[in-house]
């Protein structure tokens, strides 16, 4: 994964309005506006079976709590606790729940946010993480670190579409933004510029990580006995690595028959690989939830996640 460098296309997709279509340069697609749907992404050329349309890095990821010890701190790629690649690495795998790189890259990478972390107790932050089995906190904070160390924008996630919050906002919204800004102005990180970290900050980004956030989730074979124990460890959320957040794959709609599949085959960098042949001009569709699930549970998850009613063929035919 290269290190996070979001603005230029960030910037180049803001351009875009609901008079023009921008043709992501290098790829087969483009981002444009559906009939009833917002945004879109479209083939410009036909597109293969199993084809390869594209890859993304995050604008910024964070591992779970429970995969500090399994997962690189910088690109989530799973990592064997005994196998570390410097002293510091040895040390960090040894300590459970402490940060590990699988790379010098991926450390060097991380001090864009790392730098900053390292004068925080988190200890406090976490715990509530933990008990609420909350994540979307743990991607602010990295974000918030990111901000403070000139590595992003406090607006690098303005770009992306976000929740309904008519009926209010979540009082825990606010108690998590406190914690965040608490343990940024403790003793050891005093000297922080925190300006950017007020309530309608944190609240615009929950408020975007809620429906754009990706799961990260990755089964070994390789650790596992057989595909039933590579089944349990998905259903337990043990093959759950982190989260993360990306600009072009979050234009994609979804549809419970999607013909674009967005897999993780290394680490927290994208790959959107067509799932059936696609024509030229035909919506790129992916899928938000679990696509087995029955329609009516379908299309409630949907209801209440993500705010919208699904009408594509399958809810419409019942299937």
């Amino acid at each position: 994964m290269r290190p996070l460098r979001t603005a230029p296309l960030s910037s180049f997709l803001r351009r875009f309005s609901a008079h023009v279509h921008v043709h992501v340069l290098g790829m087969p697609i483009r981002v444009g506006h559906t009939a009833n749907a917002g945004r879109g992404v479209f083939a410009v050329r036909d597109i293969d079976l199993g084809e390869l349309i594209h890859t993304a890095d995050p604008v910024v990821a964070h591992p779970s709590l429970a995969s500090l010890h399994k997962a690189c701190y910088f690109c989530l790629k799973g990592i064997r606790r005994s196998v570390s690649y410097t002293e510091s690495a040895v040390a960090a795998s040894a300590t459970e729940g402490s940060p590990t790189f699988c790379s010098s890259t991926c450390e060097e990478s991380a001090q864009v946010f790392y730098a900053t972390e390292q004068q925080v107790d988190w200890s406090e932050f976490h715990e509530y993480c933990s008990n609420y089995g909350v994540r979307f906190p743990l991607i602010a904070k990295r974000l918030a670190c990111m901000v403070i160390s000139s590595g992003t924008s406090p607006n690098s996630l303005d770009i992306l579409s976000h929740v309904n919050l008519s009926n209010g906002i979540p009082a825990d919204w606010i108690t998590e933004r406190k914690l965040l800004y608490k343990a940024l102005r403790s003793k050891a990180a005093g000297s922080l510029n925190l300006s950017f970290l007020t309530d309608d900050w944190y609240v615009g980004v929950l408020a975007r990580l809620h429906i754009n956030a990706f799961r990260i989730e990755r089964v070994d074979q390789d650790d596992s006995e057989d595909i039933l124990a590579a089944a349990a460890a998905s259903i337990l959320g043990e093959s759950i690595l982190g989260s993360a957040v990306y600009v072009l794959p979050s234009m994609y709609n979804h549809d419970c028959d999607p013909n674009v599949d967005i897999l993780w085959p290394d680490n927290a960098s994208a790959n959107l690989v067509a799932r059936r042949s696609i024509k030229s001009g035909e919506e790129l569709h992916i899928t938000y939830i679990d696509a087995s699930m029955a329609p009516d549970k379908r299309r409630s998850f949907l209801e209440e996640h993500y705010g919208f009613t699904c009408k594509c063929a399958r809810c419409r035919d019942g299937d």
